[in-house]
């Protein structure tokens, strides 16, 4: 996420790694918003469903955010085309404002973000 914070310093102003001591992973402070991120990796998508049903993504003070994501390695879904159809039922439900995505759709998720005109 450097590269990009170097290349769209106006849209994307802070990126912060492990914010709070780890209570999530990245913390990325958009011109308009905050997303929070929590990569996990398990083998077992019934098993990270519910991890992340049971899990809450810390949302409070500084470390307030208004989308959240939870990023899976993309190869888990090439091992199996199902799992984040997988994760996502077995997470369910969730509030409307966190997400579940591969890491390679975050990627494309944070490419459409900067790319987005300004509306100043």
């Amino acid at each position: 996420m450097a590269e990009q914070q170097e290349a769209y310093p106006d849209q994307l102003v802070e990126v912060e790694l492990w914010p709070g001591i780890d209570r999530y992973d990245l913390r990325l402070q958009f011109k308009d918003e905050v997303w929070s991120v929590d990569v996990k990796d398990y083998k077992d998508a019934y098993r990270l469903g519910q991890k992340i049903k049971n899990d809450k993504l810390y949302n409070i003070g500084s470390l307030s955010w208004d989308q959240g994501f939870y990023v899976f390695p993309t190869y888990r879904q090439q091992q199996h085309a199902n799992y984040q159809e997988y994760v996502i039922r077995e997470a369910s439900p969730l509030p409307s404002n966190i997400r579940i995505v591969s890491e390679q759709h975050f990627r494309e998720l944070v490419a459409d973000k900067l790319k987005q005109p300004d509306e100043d």
